[in-house]
């Protein structure tokens, strides 16, 4: 059962680890060149 559920979620928490690293970079650049973002919404 828990073997099931590992190769299961091992691609979705995967991408996870992915996205929050590519976020984490381009985050640290944004912040290097003080960017402001005003909110549109």
């Amino acid at each position: 059962m828990t073997g099931d559920l590992v190769a299961l979620m091992w691609a979705p928490f995967l991408m996870c680890l992915v996205l929050t690293g590519i976020h984490a970079y381009l985050g640290i650049h944004v912040i290097a060149r003080e960017v402001v973002f005003v909110d549109i919404a």
